[in-house]
């Protein structure tokens, strides 16, 4: 029995690639040109009807993905998010692509089964209007990764924005004091000035002027009492790898910073945190 279906497209990229793709197959393929549209047909004439489907639709499923995807991602911020700048919407949408190749499986199942169950009751696709009227379950996918891309955006702008004021603020102000240790180990922090004495760190939460929404947890208050200091020299005492707290320091403090792991000091500091634990 002969099982044979026709795909409508002007794309001659996408004929290319179903041609070479059903070829591969050992499909009878070509390409035809019609009044508004070329057509690609296939036939099939082995006994498995549901192999030749599972096929096609798995190539037609690459093809979308491959060919579709990221002019659907520039569609939707262009629809919904016309209000962003040209730059921001490039950002956004590198962020949205690389997103969406970290994880195609969910949405090559559902573009998938949607044109696997089309093909067995239709023999005709119109590939645009397919895509844009059948595949709606995987259009609000999209939207959806562009949605939380575009809320990371936001936070990284009012990130970059606060670090910004800040570095502002503190060239605007003098230094009330010449040099502070800050030893920090996991969320953990200590200040000291340079004489060795220990820094109070004011914990109260109505004398924290120089925070934003942006949140360190108790660092805020570390940072809040460094941003009312200003010192001329900030020596970090670190133990561990960076964390987005230490990384919003050195923004803010720029050339302030020192970093250190290995001075007398932070071997103190060591050998009394050891202690600590062994008791």
């Amino acid at each position: 029995m002969l099982y044979s279906l026709c795909v409508k497209t002007n794309n001659e990229h996408i004929l290319n690639y179903l041609l070479k793709k059903w070829k591969l197959n050992h499909f009878l393929a070509s390409i035809k040109q019609f009044k508004i549209y070329k057509n690609i047909t296939v036939h099939y004439t082995g006994n498995n009807p549901d192999s030749f489907y599972h096929i096609i639709a798995d190539d037609i499923t690459d093809m979308i993905v491959e060919f579709y995807e990221a002019n659907l991602v520039k569609s939707i911020l262009n629809a919904n998010y016309f209000y962003f700048s040209d730059g921001e919407k490039i950002k956004i949408y590198k962020e949205t692509i690389s997103e969406l190749k970290k994880d195609m499986i969910a949405r090559k199942a559902n573009i998938f089964l949607a044109v696997f169950q089309y093909l067995k009751e239709n023999r005709i696709l119109i590939l645009d209007g397919f895509v844009h009227f059948r595949l709606k379950e995987y259009l609000t996918l999209l939207d959806h990764v562009v949605d939380v891309c575009v809320d990371h955006f936001l936070v990284e702008r009012e990130y970059d924005e606060f670090v910004n004021l800040l570095k502002i603020y503190i060239h605007s102000r003098e230094s009330k004091i010449n040099k502070v240790h800050l030893f920090y180990k996991k969320q953990e922090a200590f200040l000291f000035d340079e004489l060795n004495t220990p820094i109070d760190i004011d914990m109260n939460s109505l004398n924290a002027k120089y925070l934003s929404d942006i949140s360190f947890s108790k660092n805020d208050y570390v940072l809040n009492t460094l941003l009312t200091l200003i010192p001329k020299k900030l020596i970090i005492h670190s133990i561990g790898e960076k964390d987005e707290f230490i990384h919003t320091l050195e923004l803010i403090f720029d050339d302030r910073i020192q970093f250190c792991n290995s001075c007398s000091l932070c071997k103190k500091w060591k050998m009394d945190k050891k202690k600590e634990i062994l008791k």
